[in-house]
């Protein structure tokens, strides 16, 4: 058995007896992946493990370190020999075979979490929060690793710790930050302590997005029939609007389908990477009242407030003609929309579109202490799940806490996480803050789950 968990010595009493191994055209995300092993493993042993390239083999035992994706695909070098080939995107390989050891990632990503997983599993390193203060290294002279066979690939496809806390206007969390001041030093430790973490997947971008589609700025006076009709008036938010709440839109208007197929256009051209794109509805309420919106809905009334209506189908038949334009120009892009306030419940009459992710807004974290409130919720989303073929959630870690005050509150995300992947739902955006020092291990437990549920 000792033989089996130390089989290969890596570094032997301050000296090496290793060598890190990439292509010679390495890609410069790969040559970054090498670094990071080879700092962190200098950490632990103060010895720089040397980093060659294919047909160096003077050192004793080889740490193959690359992707099989793209120009370089470590699949077809001569002499590497890859019994599984990971293809899933963000997935990765480590094994050991012979005197050699491979960490491949489908691509960049699945790579750099290949690195951050094995400096985790076989070499003892920890993130458990952003900056120097969150490491745990271990200090040893000697490093000794056991045989390795292990596949990997996300449970959850994104996982985000969110644009945290509400937002003010339509700015997301780091341009908030910027503007108040935070330093990019903070932001760039935050960022890597959620790659460390293997935090990622799908790019979905933005929230409360109407404003930035259609700001009552510039359509409010030629186009004031573009919003909502509240009490026989299509103008009562224009001049107090902060940004975010109000101005709500008339969405059985024909003609805001082009105004939203500009902003698509004009997004994915900036944002050729990016998966999906929110059209939510501005926050809050004052929904339209005209007669074309009204006789969309189902007459269901909102649970908490039976004096508002239920408005997910008229809100979900707006964003499927939206999908349906937008796969034309922009086929396999996604839009996605909040599942919240007046429509927080599924929809009655309608599916929602194959490249609809509606959002379901979760709040375990506080509310899941009440049995008959748990149950309540896990039986909206599981009625997504019947009418959505993507469904999203959006998870409360600090609302309802403020200012950042202690919680206890990782059970609850374990509970709920696990029922979510068990009936379906793999994207997950938390609402978060950067209050480590009291609730990191919240956040630090949500990391572990959103890649193995278990």
């Amino acid at each position: 058995m000792e033989n089996n968990l130390n089989k290969y010595i890596l570094i032997k009493e301050g000296k090496a007896l290793s060598a890190i191994v990439i292509a010679e055209q390495a890609a410069i995300e790969e040559q970054n992946a090498a670094l990071e092993l080879q700092n962190y493993l200098q950490k632990i042993t103060k010895v720089v493990l040397p980093i060659k390239t294919f047909g160096d083999d003077s050192a004793p035992f080889l740490i193959f370190v690359g992707t099989v994706n793209g120009k370089n695909d470590f699949s077809t070098v001569p002499g590497i020999s890859l019994k599984t080939v990971p293809r899933e995107t963000e997935s990765f390989i480590i094994y050991t075979t012979g005197n050699r050891l491979y960490i491949i990632g489908a691509e960049n990503d699945g790579l750099y979490f290949g690195i951050a997983t094995f400096l985790e599993k076989y070499c003892g390193v920890r993130w458990l929060w952003p900056g120097e203060l969150g490491e745990v290294v271990p200090e040893k002279s000697t490093l000794k690793i056991p045989e390795i066979d292990l596949y990997e690939v996300p449970d959850f496809k994104w996982r985000e710790r969110g644009p945290g806390g509400p937002l003010w206007g339509n700015s997301d969390r780091i341009s908030k930050q910027r503007e108040l001041g935070i330093s990019e030093k903070h932001l760039t430790e935050m960022r890597l302590w959620e790659r460390r973490n293997k935090l990622g997947g799908k790019k979905i971008r933005g929230g409360h997005e109407q404003a930035n589609i259609v700001p009552p700025e510039k359509y409010s006076k030629d186009h004031v029939d573009y919003f909502a009709l509240i009490d026989g008036r299509r103008d009562r938010d224009f001049e107090d609007f902060d940004g975010k709440h109000g101005a709500q839109l008339c969405t059985t208007n024909p003609d805001l389908i082009q105004v939203y197929c500009d902003y698509f256009d004009k997004f994915f051209a900036e944002h050729p990477d990016c998966d999906a794109l929110h059209v939510t509805p501005n926050d809050g309420g004052r929904f339209c009242q005209c007669d074309r919106c009204r006789a969309l809905d189902t007459g269901k009334r909102v649970k908490k407030n039976p004096e508002k209506p239920v408005i997910t189908d008229r809100i979900y038949t707006f964003v499927n003609s939206l999908a349906q334009e937008l796969q034309k120009k922009h086929p396999g892009k996604y839009l996605a929309c909040m599942a919240y306030s007046w429509y927080a419940d599924p929809p009655e009459r309608i599916k929602i579109h194959d490249f609809v992710i509606p959002q379901y807004c979760l709040w375990s974290c506080y509310l899941h202490w009440d049995e008959q409130k748990k149950s309540d919720h896990y039986a909206i989303a599981k009625g997504w799940t019947e009418k959505a073929k993507n469904v999203g959630i959006y998870e409360y870690f600090i609302n309802g806490a403020w200012p950042d005050l202690p919680r206890i509150i990782y059970p609850k995300i374990a509970e709920s996480l696990r029922y979510l992947y068990n009936i379906g739902i793999k994207l997950y955006q938390a609402q978060a803050v950067d209050g480590f020092a009291i609730n990191g291990l919240n956040y630090y437990i949500a990391a572990k789950l959103w890649w193995h549920v278990n």
